[in-house]
Protein backbone atom coordinates (compact mmCIF):
# COMPACT_ATOMS: atom_id res chain seq x y z
CA UNK A 1 0.00 0.00 0.00
CA UNK A 2 2.67 2.18 0.66
CA UNK A 3 4.00 2.19 -3.12
CA UNK A 4 0.11 3.11 -4.50
CA UNK A 5 -0.26 6.18 -2.10
CA UNK A 6 3.17 7.53 -2.82
CA UNK A 7 2.12 7.00 -6.68
CA UNK A 8 -1.18 9.35 -5.66
CA UNK A 9 0.79 11.31 -4.09
CA UNK A 10 3.44 12.04 -6.76
CA UNK A 11 1.32 12.19 -9.43
CA UNK A 12 -1.13 15.06 -7.10
CA UNK A 13 2.03 17.29 -6.81
CA UNK A 14 3.12 16.92 -9.83
CA UNK A 15 -0.31 18.41 -11.63
CA UNK A 16 -0.54 21.29 -8.71
CA UNK A 17 2.78 21.77 -6.83
CA UNK A 18 5.27 20.35 -9.59
CA UNK A 19 7.67 22.09 -7.69
CA UNK A 20 7.32 19.73 -4.56
CA UNK A 21 6.62 16.69 -6.53
CA UNK A 22 8.55 14.01 -4.26
CA UNK A 23 11.70 13.29 -5.74
CA UNK A 24 13.31 10.81 -4.08
CA UNK A 25 12.17 6.73 -3.38
CA UNK A 26 9.14 5.73 -1.76
CA UNK A 27 11.56 4.34 1.80
CA UNK A 28 12.95 7.88 1.39
CA UNK A 29 10.19 10.33 0.83
CA UNK A 30 9.37 12.39 4.45
CA UNK A 31 6.42 13.64 3.16
CA UNK A 32 3.15 13.07 4.96
CA UNK A 33 -0.02 11.00 3.46
CA UNK A 34 -2.88 9.94 6.09
CA UNK A 35 -6.00 8.15 5.10
CA UNK A 36 -9.27 8.99 6.85
CA UNK A 37 -12.61 6.31 6.42
CA UNK A 38 -15.98 5.96 7.90
CA UNK A 39 -17.23 2.23 7.69
CA UNK A 40 -20.65 0.96 7.30
CA UNK A 41 -21.68 -2.50 8.56
CA UNK A 42 -25.43 -1.93 7.74
CA UNK A 43 -25.53 -5.21 5.27
CA UNK A 44 -24.32 -8.97 5.84
CA UNK A 45 -20.82 -9.70 4.42
CA UNK A 46 -17.97 -7.69 4.18
CA UNK A 47 -18.57 -3.97 5.31
CA UNK A 48 -18.80 -1.31 2.72
CA UNK A 49 -16.28 1.62 2.87
CA UNK A 50 -18.15 4.92 2.90
CA UNK A 51 -15.64 7.36 2.04
CA UNK A 52 -12.39 7.03 1.58
CA UNK A 53 -9.85 10.47 2.06
CA UNK A 54 -6.12 10.66 1.57
CA UNK A 55 -4.72 13.95 3.53
CA UNK A 56 -1.08 15.25 1.26
CA UNK A 57 1.04 17.77 2.93
CA UNK A 58 4.90 18.21 3.09
CA UNK A 59 6.66 16.92 6.05
CA UNK A 60 7.68 20.79 6.39
CA UNK A 61 3.75 21.86 6.17
CA UNK A 62 1.53 21.24 9.25
CA UNK A 63 -1.63 21.91 7.62
CA UNK A 64 -3.39 19.60 5.26
CA UNK A 65 -2.67 20.73 1.44
CA UNK A 66 -4.57 18.21 -0.53
CA UNK A 67 -7.34 15.83 -0.37
CA UNK A 68 -7.77 13.23 -2.45
CA UNK A 69 -11.57 11.99 -2.28
CA UNK A 70 -12.03 8.90 -3.56
CA UNK A 71 -16.04 8.50 -3.35
CA UNK A 72 -16.90 11.67 -5.90
CA UNK A 73 -13.24 10.93 -8.07
CA UNK A 74 -12.12 14.73 -7.07
CA UNK A 75 -8.54 16.15 -5.86
CA UNK A 76 -8.92 19.18 -3.36
CA UNK A 77 -6.39 22.13 -2.97
CA UNK A 78 -6.99 23.06 0.49
CA UNK A 79 -4.82 26.04 0.05
CA UNK A 80 -5.87 27.65 -3.27
CA UNK A 81 -9.41 26.13 -2.50
CA UNK A 82 -10.20 24.88 -5.79
CA UNK A 83 -11.13 21.39 -7.18
CA UNK A 84 -10.05 18.85 -9.70
CA UNK A 85 -11.43 15.61 -11.47
CA UNK A 86 -9.42 12.61 -10.09
CA UNK A 87 -7.40 11.61 -13.33
CA UNK A 88 -7.84 8.47 -15.02
CA UNK A 89 -4.68 6.68 -14.24
CA UNK A 90 -5.50 6.92 -10.56
CA UNK A 91 -8.75 5.34 -10.14
CA UNK A 92 -7.40 1.60 -10.35
CA UNK A 93 -5.02 3.11 -7.38
CA UNK A 94 -6.98 3.97 -5.74
CA UNK A 95 -9.57 0.89 -5.85
CA UNK A 96 -6.16 -0.47 -4.57
CA UNK A 97 -5.93 1.33 -1.63
CA UNK A 98 -9.38 0.78 -0.63
CA UNK A 99 -9.49 -2.98 -0.73
CA UNK A 100 -6.15 -2.69 1.71
CA UNK A 101 -8.37 -0.54 4.10
CA UNK A 102 -11.32 -2.90 3.30
CA UNK A 103 -9.39 -5.55 4.83
CA UNK A 104 -9.30 -3.95 8.12
CA UNK A 105 -13.28 -4.07 7.84
CA UNK A 106 -13.29 -7.08 10.60
CA UNK A 107 -15.87 -6.27 12.41
CA UNK A 108 -13.27 -6.55 15.60
CA UNK A 109 -13.18 -4.52 18.05
CA UNK A 110 -9.29 -3.17 18.28
CA UNK A 111 -8.61 -0.24 16.52
CA UNK A 112 -5.75 0.99 13.77
CA UNK A 113 -2.57 1.56 14.62
CA UNK A 114 0.15 2.91 12.68
CA UNK A 115 4.55 2.63 12.73
CA UNK A 116 5.90 6.38 14.29
CA UNK A 117 8.44 6.32 10.90
CA UNK A 118 6.94 4.86 8.27
CA UNK A 119 3.87 5.12 9.09
CA UNK A 120 2.65 1.51 7.81
CA UNK A 121 -0.91 0.85 9.05
CA UNK A 122 -2.64 -2.21 11.03
CA UNK A 123 -5.35 -3.33 13.11
CA UNK A 124 -3.79 -3.90 16.68
CA UNK A 125 -5.28 -7.39 16.89
CA UNK A 126 -2.34 -9.76 15.80
CA UNK A 127 -5.52 -12.42 15.14
CA UNK A 128 -7.42 -10.22 12.36
CA UNK A 129 -7.24 -10.24 9.09
CA UNK A 130 -5.81 -6.64 8.90
CA UNK A 131 -3.14 -7.06 11.20
CA UNK A 132 0.19 -6.59 9.28
CA UNK A 133 3.07 -9.47 9.02
CA UNK A 134 4.85 -9.51 10.99
CA UNK A 135 2.64 -7.48 13.09
CA UNK A 136 3.79 -3.86 14.51
CA UNK A 137 5.89 -3.55 17.76
CA UNK A 138 3.66 -1.73 20.53
CA UNK A 139 5.16 -0.75 24.05
CA UNK A 140 3.04 -2.56 26.44
CA UNK A 141 3.41 0.78 28.59
CA UNK A 142 3.48 3.74 26.16
CA UNK A 143 0.52 2.83 23.43
CA UNK A 144 2.08 5.82 21.53
CA UNK A 145 5.10 3.95 20.69
CA UNK A 146 4.77 1.93 18.14
CA UNK A 147 7.09 0.73 15.36
CA UNK A 148 7.04 -1.85 12.62
CA UNK A 149 10.26 -4.10 12.78
CA UNK A 150 11.99 -3.20 9.79
CA UNK A 151 12.02 0.37 11.13
CA UNK A 152 12.90 -1.36 14.00
CA UNK A 153 15.60 -2.98 12.43
CA UNK A 154 17.08 0.05 10.86
CA UNK A 155 17.55 2.14 14.61
CA UNK A 156 20.46 -0.76 15.25
CA UNK A 157 21.46 -0.88 19.58
CA UNK A 158 19.33 2.49 19.79
CA UNK A 159 16.08 0.92 19.34
CA UNK A 160 13.35 2.83 20.33
CA UNK A 161 11.20 -0.34 21.45
CA UNK A 162 13.18 -3.86 22.83
CA UNK A 163 11.71 -7.17 23.69
CA UNK A 164 10.98 -9.00 26.50
CA UNK A 165 12.53 -12.35 26.40
CA UNK A 166 10.60 -13.52 29.20
CA UNK A 167 7.26 -12.19 28.01
CA UNK A 168 8.16 -11.26 24.71
CA UNK A 169 6.08 -8.39 25.09
CA UNK A 170 7.61 -4.97 23.69
CA UNK A 171 8.96 -1.94 26.16
CA UNK A 172 10.63 1.07 25.83
CA UNK A 173 13.89 0.72 27.39
CA UNK A 174 13.40 2.21 30.29
CA UNK A 175 10.94 -0.22 31.19
CA UNK A 176 13.09 -2.82 31.17
CA UNK A 177 15.47 -4.26 33.95
CA UNK A 178 19.47 -3.64 33.15
CA UNK A 179 22.92 -5.13 34.41
CA UNK A 180 25.81 -2.13 34.18
CA UNK A 181 28.32 -4.76 35.10
CA UNK A 182 29.76 -5.32 37.71
CA UNK A 183 33.15 -3.18 38.40
CA UNK A 184 36.48 -4.45 37.78
CA UNK A 185 37.96 -2.90 40.91
CA UNK A 186 36.40 -3.20 44.19
CA UNK A 187 37.04 -0.55 47.44
CA UNK A 188 38.82 -1.67 50.34
CA UNK A 189 36.81 0.02 52.93
CA UNK A 190 33.08 0.79 53.47
CA UNK A 191 33.17 4.51 52.75
CA UNK A 192 34.93 4.35 49.63
CA UNK A 193 31.57 2.61 47.68
CA UNK A 194 31.27 5.47 45.59
CA UNK A 195 34.98 4.15 44.01
CA UNK A 196 32.78 1.98 42.20
CA UNK A 197 31.08 4.03 39.97
CA UNK A 198 34.37 5.09 38.66
CA UNK A 199 35.52 1.73 38.11
CA UNK A 200 35.44 -0.42 34.67
CA UNK A 201 32.97 -2.26 34.27
CA UNK A 202 33.81 -6.38 33.78
CA UNK A 203 30.69 -6.31 30.62
CA UNK A 204 28.75 -3.38 28.69
CA UNK A 205 25.29 -2.49 29.87
CA UNK A 206 23.45 -5.75 29.55
CA UNK A 207 19.45 -5.93 28.89
CA UNK A 208 17.73 -8.01 30.92
CA UNK A 209 13.44 -8.47 31.05
CA UNK A 210 10.41 -6.30 32.09
CA UNK A 211 9.59 -5.45 35.44
CA UNK A 212 6.88 -8.08 35.63
CA UNK A 213 9.44 -11.20 34.48
CA UNK A 214 12.59 -12.36 36.24
CA UNK A 215 15.13 -13.92 33.78
CA UNK A 216 16.91 -16.93 35.43
CA UNK A 217 20.13 -16.12 37.70
CA UNK A 218 19.37 -12.34 37.53
CA UNK A 219 19.46 -10.85 41.31
CA UNK A 220 18.53 -7.99 42.76
CA UNK A 221 20.71 -6.50 45.66
CA UNK A 222 19.52 -5.68 48.63
CA UNK A 223 21.72 -2.39 49.42
CA UNK A 224 20.74 0.95 47.86
CA UNK A 225 24.28 1.63 47.53
CA UNK A 226 24.88 -0.94 45.70
CA UNK A 227 27.00 -0.47 42.18
CA UNK A 228 23.98 -1.74 40.14
CA UNK A 229 22.03 1.63 41.15
CA UNK A 230 19.25 -0.74 42.49
CA UNK A 231 18.44 -2.40 39.47
CA UNK A 232 18.98 -5.82 38.16
CA UNK A 233 22.21 -7.82 38.41
CA UNK A 234 23.06 -10.78 35.63
CA UNK A 235 24.23 -13.72 36.45
CA UNK A 236 28.01 -13.38 35.26
CA UNK A 237 27.70 -10.65 38.00
CA UNK A 238 26.64 -12.22 40.70
CA UNK A 239 29.00 -14.92 41.61
CA UNK A 240 30.10 -13.85 45.56
CA UNK A 241 27.12 -12.92 46.44
CA UNK A 242 25.22 -14.14 49.73
CA UNK A 243 21.57 -15.33 50.12
CA UNK A 244 19.29 -15.07 53.52
CA UNK A 245 18.55 -18.67 54.25
CA UNK A 246 14.77 -17.70 53.46
CA UNK A 247 15.81 -17.29 50.05
CA UNK A 248 14.02 -14.04 49.66
CA UNK A 249 17.31 -11.52 50.41
CA UNK A 250 20.50 -11.57 48.12
CA UNK A 251 23.06 -9.10 48.50
CA UNK A 252 26.50 -8.84 45.82
CA UNK A 253 29.91 -9.52 46.89
CA UNK A 254 30.88 -6.01 47.53
CA UNK A 255 27.82 -4.96 49.21
CA UNK A 256 28.16 -8.17 51.70
CA UNK A 257 31.93 -7.54 52.33
CA UNK A 258 30.91 -3.49 53.44
CA UNK A 259 27.78 -3.71 54.16
CA UNK A 260 27.47 -4.69 57.92
CA UNK A 261 23.41 -3.97 58.58
CA UNK A 262 22.27 -5.88 55.32
CA UNK A 263 22.57 -9.41 57.09
CA UNK A 264 22.81 -10.82 60.35
CA UNK A 265 25.45 -13.05 60.91
CA UNK A 266 24.37 -16.19 63.66
CA UNK A 267 27.44 -16.17 66.05
CA UNK A 268 27.83 -19.82 66.45
CA UNK A 269 26.74 -21.31 62.55
CA UNK A 270 27.76 -18.13 60.89
CA UNK A 271 24.87 -18.21 58.67
CA UNK A 272 23.37 -15.22 57.28
CA UNK A 273 20.06 -13.78 57.87
CA UNK A 274 18.12 -10.60 57.07
CA UNK A 275 16.95 -8.24 58.64
CA UNK A 276 13.48 -9.13 58.04
CA UNK A 277 14.05 -12.75 58.65
CA UNK A 278 11.88 -14.75 61.77
CA UNK A 279 15.04 -16.86 62.40
CA UNK A 280 17.15 -14.89 64.17
CA UNK A 281 17.26 -11.60 66.01
CA UNK A 282 19.58 -8.80 67.24
CA UNK A 283 19.71 -5.59 69.31
CA UNK A 284 19.12 -2.69 67.26
CA UNK A 285 21.67 -0.54 69.10
CA UNK A 286 24.28 -2.30 69.61
CA UNK A 287 24.04 -4.85 66.94
CA UNK A 288 24.64 -8.10 68.69
CA UNK A 289 22.75 -10.94 67.26
CA UNK A 290 21.03 -13.46 69.34
CA UNK A 291 22.02 -17.48 67.78
CA UNK A 292 19.62 -18.58 65.30
CA UNK A 293 16.47 -20.74 66.19
CA UNK A 294 18.42 -23.83 64.87
CA UNK A 295 21.60 -23.18 66.92
CA UNK A 296 19.27 -22.35 70.10
CA UNK A 297 17.53 -25.78 69.92
CA UNK A 298 20.63 -27.31 69.59
CA UNK A 299 22.42 -25.95 72.50
CA UNK A 300 19.01 -26.72 74.56
CA UNK A 301 19.11 -30.21 73.71
CA UNK A 302 22.47 -30.18 75.34
CA UNK A 303 21.69 -27.82 77.84
CA UNK A 304 25.31 -26.95 78.80
CA UNK A 305 24.91 -23.12 79.33
CA UNK A 306 26.28 -22.36 75.35
CA UNK A 307 23.33 -19.94 74.73
CA UNK A 308 24.30 -17.71 77.60
CA UNK A 309 27.60 -17.02 75.85
CA UNK A 310 25.79 -15.25 73.52
CA UNK A 311 23.95 -11.89 73.35
CA UNK A 312 20.33 -12.22 74.48
CA UNK A 313 17.12 -10.07 74.47
CA UNK A 314 14.85 -9.23 76.89
CA UNK A 315 11.94 -7.51 74.96
CA UNK A 316 10.96 -4.56 72.77
CA UNK A 317 10.47 -0.79 73.39
CA UNK A 318 6.61 -0.27 73.63
CA UNK A 319 7.19 3.22 71.81
CA UNK A 320 9.13 2.96 68.86
CA UNK A 321 8.92 -1.43 68.64
CA UNK A 322 12.62 -1.69 67.76
CA UNK A 323 14.31 -4.46 69.89
CA UNK A 324 15.95 -3.93 73.15
CA UNK A 325 16.70 -0.33 72.01
CA UNK A 326 17.46 1.29 75.65
CA UNK A 327 20.62 -0.09 76.13
CA UNK A 328 22.74 -3.10 75.82
CA UNK A 329 21.96 -3.77 79.66
CA UNK A 330 19.15 -5.90 78.08
CA UNK A 331 21.82 -7.49 75.93
CA UNK A 332 23.78 -9.96 78.30
CA UNK A 333 26.91 -11.53 77.23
Amino acid sequence: MRVNVYRVMKAVYHMLDPSNEPSSTVDEVKDIATLEYAVSQENAGLPDISSLVIHLRLFTQTDTRFDVVLGDTRIEDKVENTRISLPVELIPVLIDISGFVLSFGCGCKWSLICCASCLIASCQSVSCRGSSEPPLALCAFHSENILCLPCLEEQGFKRKLENCPSCERWYCPIDLTSCIGHPVTTPLFPHAMNFCSQSPRIHPPKRGSCYGCKLPGWRHCASRSCWSRYDMVCPECTSGGITCVCQNVWACDVCTKHGSRIFIRCPSCDRSFCNSCDYIDRCAQWLRATLCFDCVEETSDTDDGVVEMFATLAGTCRNCGMTSWESCDRCTI
